[in-house]
């Protein structure tokens, strides 16, 4: 109804596969979420009702390895051997690209371009895990990102969504002040998640 655009990163090992991805059993198993059925990796028919419903589809690799831990030349694979694949069965121009996690380094970055994508985005707040020589400078292949996730508060979304969240994470590598806040936002954010009242608010704003 908005009009917004979207896109999904495809990760093309998982599609039409039937299964959850590792990081959501991950969650469920913290008790962040309960799966279903519906959560399961989309097929390629619902991929192509997608691409007909005007959402672009970019590519997120074959498996979802962190590049930056895997050969040059493996990373190579799954970043061509993803957009080809996507292109081939979708019949569309593949341009965007996701590093797994957001990890990535310079050589990726170059590697990327190299690819035929036009841009590709990344987590600068993965820098507490070692992403080489790399930062915004390099351009459309460096977009920032943001990671929303099903186990995340409403006070934690909006934190996300006005930039403080990344502000906290920096001061939490840091300094005891940092992590003591992101301490307390993250209790704060649980409390509401589970609160009657937030439920109340979503009931009547759905409505």
């Amino acid at each position: 109804d908005f009009h917004a655009p979207a896109t999904v990163f495809v990760i093309t090992d998982f599609v039409g596969q039937d299964r959850f991805f590792p990081w959501d059993l991950e969650f469920q198993r913290q008790g962040k979420i309960n799966l279903s059925k519906e959560d399961t990796s989309m097929s390629w028919d619902e991929l192509s009702l997608l691409v007909r419903d005007g959402w672009e589809i970019g590519s997120h690799t074959q498996s979802h390895p962190f590049l930056t831990e895997i050969p040059l030349s493996q990373a190579e694979k799954e970043i061509s051997e993803s957009k080809r694949i996507l292109e081939d069965t979708l019949g569309i121009r593949v341009t965007s690209f996701c590093y797994p996690a957001g990890y990535a380094n310079l050589q990726l970055a170059l590697l990327t371009e190299a690819c035929g994508y036009e841009c590709a985005v990344i987590s600068f707040t993965s820098l507490r895990r070692p992403n080489g020589d790399i930062s915004p400078e390099h351009g459309e292949y460096t977009i920032n990102r943001i990671s929303i996730y099903r186990g995340d508060g409403m006070l934690k979304y909006f934190a996300k969504t006005i930039g403080l969240w990344e502000v906290l994470q920096s001061s939490a590598l840091w300094t005891g002040v940092g992590v003591k806040i992101l301490a307390q936002l993250r209790s704060v954010s649980q409390w509401i998640s589970t609160n009657k009242i937030t439920r109340i608010t979503r009931k009547t704003y759905e409505a």
